[in-house]
């Protein structure tokens, strides 16, 4: 067995809820770049076209 923090008691209901509201808001058109982990970013299949950085500066200007 692998170490590292224990999972949380209610790990496994939290990961359902989570699932379920992530393919209902693809269901109903919404997918929105907002990556859980940004540091990850850089081994995903979908980072050359990906919007995240194009995301990034929408919010800094509409901040500006």
């Amino acid at each position: 067995m692998m170490g590292g923090d224990p999972l949380p008691e209610n790990w496994l209901d939290r990961a359902r809820e989570r699932t379920l509201r992530v393919v209902e808001e693809v269901r109903a058109g919404r997918i929105e770049v907002a990556p859980a982990d940004r540091d990850r970013c850089r081994f995903c299949d979908y980072r050359d076209v990906c919007r995240i950085e194009a995301r990034g500066e929408a919010v800094t200007a509409e901040g500006a």
